[in-house]
């Protein structure tokens, strides 16, 4: 399948769909759930006309208290997003987009394989050079966003899948194939050259500007601070501090002990003895 450019989308709440295709159903068979989120779920899918896999995103347009001409404004925007940026190799394709009175319905690549997220609760902690071959990866995405003036806002395992067959995380790397992919968008937003002010993103991944409601393209970088951490150690940094641990505030800069980190761990064998990130965005 080849994508189409979503160049005009105006969804409609409840009523006769006229910004998107409203006849999904002739064109693709529904299997099962492939994974699910806050507001949505992804499905496994066959496109009769082509006799392809591929996964369909079901996204609802009311979502409990929130206006819905919010969500909708949302769900354009994702949309639109996705069009621009997906020229990247690390960001799997949408293909096409369909609503009904209820639900949009994202029709993208069908990946196989498993979130980071998936991997590290599977196999544990990445050795550092696997670790630096997924932020190879990762950058990639986040430079194709922010080239644009867009931000990713949700960097975090679950958002990227390893999408080569079974095996180590350098064997997939090597393999030759596209490995590791981008596969939710639903959170980025386009930089107009005034900051942010709406939280987005998963709490223990946001920046302290995001938090803030002040913030801009920059926040990403803290966020994969925090996956790159994650993936070395295969636990947050700052968690311990949230239970009144051990770290201190030193010059601007959240120092963690590394007491909890195995002593043969890499972040302790390369003699890193602590790990930071500048709460200055422009440091990062």
């Amino acid at each position: 399948m080849h994508p189409k450019t979503h160049t005009k989308t105006h969804l409609t709440p409840n009523t006769t769909p006229t910004g998107l295709n409203e006849n999904l159903a002739k064109h693709f068979l529904l299997g099962h759930v492939l994974g699910q989120g806050s507001y949505g779920l992804v499905k496994y899918a066959w496109s009769k006309q082509l006799g392809t896999e591929v996964a369909v995103k079901v996204l609802a347009k009311r979502r409990g208290n929130k206006s819905p001409s919010r969500t909708l404004r949302k769900l354009e925007r994702e949309i639109d997003i996705h069009s621009t940026v997906q020229d990247c190799p690390n960001v799997v394709q949408l293909y096409d987009a369909y609503e009904d009175a209820a639900n949009v319905y994202l029709v993208m690549e069908f990946v196989q394989g498993r979130t980071l997220e998936k991997h590290l609760v599977d196999y544990g902690a990445l050795s550092e050079r696997e670790t630096a071959l997924v932020m190879r990866e990762c950058l990639r995405v986040i430079e194709a966003c922010h080239s644009r003036s867009i931000l990713h806002g949700d960097i975090k395992g679950q958002n990227f899948l390893l999408s080569g067959s079974a095996g180590t995380v350098e064997e997939q790397a090597t393999s030759g194939a596209m490995w590791l992919r981008a596969i939710d968008l639903g959170c980025s937003q386009r930089y107009k050259g005034t900051p942010f002010a709406t939280r987005v993103g998963t709490p223990v991944f946001m920046a302290p500007e995001v938090w803030s409601r002040h913030y801009g393209l920059e926040a990403d970088m803290w966020s994969l601070g925090m996956l790159f951490y994650e993936l070395l150690a295969a636990r947050f940094p700052y968690w311990y501090i949230f239970f009144g641990g051990g770290g201190m505030m030193i010059g601007g800069m959240v120092v963690v002990h590394m007491s909890y980190i195995p002593h043969h761990h890499p972040i302790k064998t390369t003699g890193i003895r602590w790990m930071s990130a500048r709460r200055e965005p422009w440091m990062r």
